[in-house]
């Protein structure tokens, strides 16, 4: 342990070391600036000639070699399949044989894979020792154009085709259609697709639809739910068009009879506004609801299940029952969240729901 005079006394000479450093790098800025050009200029000038492109022909000669062993290993395999099922004559003999030529067949494959895996991480490792030697030169200060041909090259060497369909086959379809109907409108209709005034309805149809999907993304993230809003929408729409309705507005709904005939326009336009929101807290209001009776459901191992239990619901011998939001399985709940040993078979609780629980099973 130093003391705190120790502790300056340390500090100065450190700071002491660093001025002297900065001095000295100062002093030397101009040749070490000549050295680093004339280390880059090296590398540009002989990396790709005399190392990376050896190695990028070495790796496109091992590819070539996997795949000629591949196919030498196919027609090995098959050649050995054929002469085995021809001395067999029980049929499940047959089918065992079948299924483990597939599997050998599949080994072959994986072994296929393997071997230009290797020979594509090799090249990718050969690109990366490039910037590895810049990145010690530069200390990992890289140009615009290095840092867009490292990306371009990280792309490649982790690009699947299967994986990039699966993403993108969508989006690709999608284009493909649109490009074929812009070919065929034309030659169909005799007026082309892409005008200005079929792209600005495109654009104005679909902007209310990038709002609503905002909105229902945002609301997935924050509360876990969504409202349905394809449906939400549509019947907001026809609230609205039922409100704003010109002429003789009567009508009922659940028994209960609306007349918006007397109402002046501003007041129809403030209560479609309002009637909008309002169906959607409804909606949301339901969904919770049925989220929480869904989660009530108490299950134990070996009798029968209470259904629809609400949180905190007290039985008539005053025990509290804790099924909120959490689906018990088994008896692996603590236990004063356990239903009571007294609990008789069909007893109601004070929300007045029936317990189908026998007595032998609430141990």
């Amino acid at each position: 342990i130093f003391s705190q005079e120790e502790k300056d006394t340390r500090i100065n000479q450190l700071k002491a070391e660093l001025e002297k450093a900065r001095a000295v790098e100062n002093q030397n800025e101009n040749e070490v600036s000549k050295l680093i050009a004339d280390a880059e200029g090296y590398l540009k000038a002989h990396f790709d000639k005399d190392y990376f492109q050896a190695v990028a022909a070495s790796c496109q000669q091992e590819r070539v070699a996997a795949q000629a062993n591949y196919r030498e290993r196919i027609a090995e395999l098959e050649k050995e399949h054929q002469e085995t099922v021809s001395k067999m004559t029980d049929q499940h003999e047959i089918k065992d044989e079948k299924y483990v030529h597939k599997n050998r067949l599949f080994d072959a494959k994986m072994q296929l894979e393997k071997d230009i895996q290797q020979a594509k991480d090799r090249q990718h490792a050969a690109f990366d020792y490039r910037y590895h030697l810049i990145d010690m030169l530069r200390m990992s200060r890289f140009t615009f154009a290095e840092n867009m041909a490292q990306r371009w090259e990280n792309y490649k060497y982790t690009f699947n085709r299967r994986d990039f369909l699966l993403k993108n086959g969508l989006y690709i379809a999608i284009i493909i259609i649109f490009i074929f109907l812009c070919a065929l409108t034309p030659a169909i209709k005799g007026v082309p697709l892409l005008t200005y005034n079929n792209v600005l309805n495109i654009l104005q149809q679909a902007s209310p639809r990038m709002f609503l999907a905002l909105g229902v993304a945002a609301l997935i993230l924050l509360a876990g739910t969504d409202l349905s809003i394809g449906r939400m929408v549509g019947m907001g729409m026809t609230t609205a068009t039922i409100i704003m309705h010109q002429g003789i507005n009567t009508g009922s709904v659940f028994g209960h009879i609306f007349d918006f005939t007397g109402l002046p326009v501003p007041v129809k336009i403030v209560f479609a506004l309002i009637m909008y929101p309002a169906l959607h807290l409804l909606h949301y209001h339901c969904r919770l609801l049925h989220r929480e009776v869904q989660d009530a459901s108490l299950h134990l191992h070996h009798g029968e299940h209470a259904d629809h239990l609400r949180s905190g619901n007290l039985c008539n011998e005053g025990c509290i029952l804790r099924c909120h939001r959490v689906l018990y399985s088994g008896y692996d709940h603590p236990e004063d969240q356990r239903l009571p040993h007294h609990h008789p078979l069909g007893s109601r609780c004070s929300g007045h729901r029936m317990v189908h629980l026998e007595q032998d099973h609430l141990r």
